[in-house]
Formats: C-alpha cells, sequence, structure tokens
C-alpha cells in the first residue's frame, strides 16, 4: 500500500482517486474512527496541549481502532495507493501525516509525502 497526504481542497481539484476523509468535521463511515476528537482539535490549535500529547492521544485512537479491525475496512486493498486528507494546511503540524507514520509502522505503508496542488496527477 502506498499513502500520500493531501489537504482536502487539493485533493478536490487533483480528483484524486481512493481519498480518505480523516477529519473530525466530515469524515464518515469506519474512516471516521481514524478521525481525531473535537476536543484534541481545538486543544492543539488554542495551545493548552503540545504536539507530543496530541501524538500520543491520537496513537491511542489509532491503536483502539487496530483492535476493531478498522484499518481492513478503510484500507481493503493493500496493493492501492490512499490520499489522508484534512483540512490542515501542508507543512503544519497535522493528524494526517501522523496516519502515514502509523500506516508505515503497522502495515509497512509506504509513505510517498504530501501531494500539492501544482504537481501533476499518479
Amino acid at each position: 500500500m502506498k499513502v500520500y497526504t493531501v489537504q482536502i481542497s487539493v485533493a478536490n481539484i487533483l480528483n484524486l482517486p481512493n481519498v480518505i476523509d480523516i477529519t473530525a468535521a466530515s469524515a464518515s463511515g469506519h474512516a471516521r474512527t481514524l478521525s481525531p476528537t473535537w476536543d484534541m482539535v481545538n486543544k492543539v490549535k488554542k495551545g493548552k496541549i503540545t504536539a507530543d500529547e496530541y501524538e500520543k492521544r491520537y496513537f491511542d485512537i489509532l491503536n483502539r481502532a487496530l483492535t476493531m479491525g478498522i484499518f481492513e475496512e478503510v484500507f481493503p486493498d493493500k496493493e492501492a495507493t490512499y490520499h489522508l486528507a484534512c483540512y490542515c494546511i501542508p507543512g503544519q503540524f497535522c493528524h494526517r501525516h501522523l496516519l502515514s507514520k502509523y500506516l508505515n509502522t503497522h502495515f509497512g505503508a509506504i509513505r510517498c509525502g504530501e501531494k500539492l496542488q501544482y504537481e501533476e496527477r499518479d
């Protein structure tokens, strides 16, 4: 499996396939289980928790999803390329990069980096 990270607006402009919305705001279905909580999002934006604390809490969410078999539902094709999408601006601290790291560690996913608006589509 290959994974890219992407801002949702860029995914829409590039009309990317296999976009997985992992936002607290708009994720649906099993992908919602891979979203951070609103509490986490608001606290990190306001500086009430550190990036390290956010990462710990987010990995706790992902570990629960792992035990529930959620990853097999969200990423059924281990040969596919997926695009992990949220609203964060590229280059900023963001959970889509944490999920990419988690997928690499636990499933051997190849991390392909951030898709940007000016790039050619694969």
